[in-house]
């Protein structure tokens, strides 16, 4: 009889230790969020490469424009080429600081 009751007392607390869910398919549920999130994360740094190419390729075409009119035959090209050369500078400097980002403080 003693052994009885001690147990009564552990099996009374067991039962009101159990936790419902709060949806029957919750584990469904959240396995289906965990594969949007992670769908979603693929995107976003499959976005991410591509505007780094983007912005690669518009400064290219920047240079290709700045040599085009830092060798033309235009009399007032010469703040025109400092602007440009400054602009360029600017701008490679910002895209190599994009990659140093990206591939050195990521881990990859």
């Amino acid at each position: 009889m003693e052994n009885k009751s001690a147990k009564d007392p552990i099996a009374g607390l067991m039962k009101h230790s159990l936790v419902e869910l709060p949806f029957s398919d919750f584990d469904q549920r959240m396995m289906l969020q965990i594969r949007r999130e992670a769908f979603a994360l693929a995107k976003a740094k499959k976005d991410k490469n591509l505007s780094s190419i983007f912005f690669a390729l518009g400064c290219l075409f920047g240079a290709f424009l700045f040599n085009w009119l830092a060798f033309g035959n235009m009399p007032y090209t010469h703040g025109i080429k400092i602007f440009l050369q400054i602009a360029g500078i600017l701008m490679l400097l910002l895209l190599l600081n994009n990659v140093y980002r990206r591939f050195v403080h990521s881990g990859t």
